[in-house]
């Protein structure tokens, strides 16, 4: 699941950079909710729809364990300030 920062829409123009954050759950279990509504949260306070994340089941996706070498979930990776646009 791939989302947009709930603010994105509105962002200045000016400042065109995002971080890319990758939260790895293994379903949506109560701690599994907990991490995503803990993270939007922490993301909308901080980073003001300067963020992309994508929540990753690794039940369902057992390939990205493999890439990223995941022991423990939940676990968030911050992968790159992304810069885009003019």
């Amino acid at each position: 699941m791939k989302t947009e920062s709930p603010s994105a829409s509105t962002e200045n123009s000016a400042n065109k950079e995002k971080w890319i954050l990758r939260l790895y759950i293994a379903g949506m279990t109560p701690n599994s909710k907990r991490a995503i509504a803990n993270l939007n949260k922490i993301c909308a306070e901080n980073l003001q729809g300067q963020y992309i994340l994508e929540v990753i089941d690794l039940i369902e996706n057992l390939i990205s364990r493999r890439g990223e070498q995941i022991i423990a979930v939940p676990v968030l990776i911050k992968k790159c300030l992304f810069h885009y646009g003019g």
